[in-house]
């Protein structure tokens, strides 16, 4: 009978050092993500308003910087270019920019007989790593006083236009026209 219980301590103890041997892994836990590599992604801005466009509108731009950072800036004048290259882990999802327009107040004489150019362009470039996208507006059209007027009015306090790039390479932009469209590719860079 001793024996009989000594075999069952014996296998009482091998149980239990089965068990807990189990538990004493690798500690590796496989559904643990990696920390996503450092990618430093060279970055461009591009906006240019007309004339007519300058002359009776405010306007605010407002873009992502180096640092994933919003930064706002009423435009001084007609062009804003910048360009700039991240380095090290990059908080931001999305580089690009968004103007928002303003009608200026006390609104300058819009004559009728003259004929308005409506005139912008717009880009975002984002290369690096496995990206390179860029994404903008180019467009230009004319109005006569009374429908420029109209169009003043209707822009006043409105999103003007905007292009951003995703780090995941989507795009996405806007303007008055609805010239661009959401999630819309540019495989072109513009860099």
């Amino acid at each position: 009978m001793k024996k009989f219980c000594s075999f069952f301590a014996f296998i009482a103890v091998a149980v239990v050092m089965a068990l807990g041997f189990t538990a004493c892994g690798d500690d590796n836990n496989d559904d643990v993500e990696e920390p996503a590599p450092e990618v430093n992604y060279d970055v461009r801005y591009s906006v240019t308003l007309g004339e007519d466009l300058f002359k009776y509108f405010d306007f605010v731009l407002t873009y992502v910087d180096e640092n994933g950072e919003e930064k706002t800036q009423v435009m001084t004048s007609r062009e804003f270019n910048m360009s700039f290259k991240t380095s090290g882990k990059v908080t931001a999802k999305e580089f690009g920019f968004w103007i928002d327009s303003h009608a200026k107040n006390p609104l300058p004489e819009i004559d009728d007989a003259v004929k308005y150019k409506i005139e912008r362009h717009g880009l975002t470039s984002v290369v690096g790593g496995d990206l390179n996208k860029s994404h903008g507006s180019d467009s230009s059209k004319s109005l006569r006083g009374e429908k420029f007027r109209d169009y003043v009015q209707k822009m006043d306090n409105k999103l003007f236009m905007s292009a951003l790039v995703g780090l995941d390479g989507q795009t996405n932009g806007y303007d008055d026209d609805n010239l661009m469209h959401q999630v819309c590719h540019v495989d072109k860079p513009m860099l």
